[in-house]
């Protein structure tokens, strides 16, 4: 049996308003169009935009599936070549 697969974590971090959101997008767009898997996550407690997109400031926005806790995804993620989580901090208390 294959012992785990290993990968690589990004966070685009910054304050509010520098982009971040946007860069993501362009981040996943650019993977499948290389032919990349791609899983878009959101927490399921941000539905400030949308339940389920992730959405820009700007209002560019992407179908995101919404998580309650990020050990909804062991599951899903090993059958993507990327997995792109949205507010990422959402999920801190799982950390504590």
């Amino acid at each position: 049996m294959p012992g785990p697969t290993r990968g690589t974590l990004t966070l685009l971090c910054g304050p509010m308003f520098a982009g971040k959101s946007t860069e993501l997008l362009r981040r996943i767009r650019a993977a499948r169009a290389a032919g990349t898997a791609v899983l878009v996550v959101k927490p399921a407690r941000d539905t400030r935009y949308d339940a389920h997109a992730l959405v820009t400031h700007a209002g560019d926005r992407e179908p995101a599936v919404a998580v309650p806790a990020l050990g909804a995804l062991r599951a899903r993620a090993p059958v993507h070549g990327l997995v792109a989580v949205d507010e990422l901090h959402f999920f801190a208390e799982e950390a504590i």
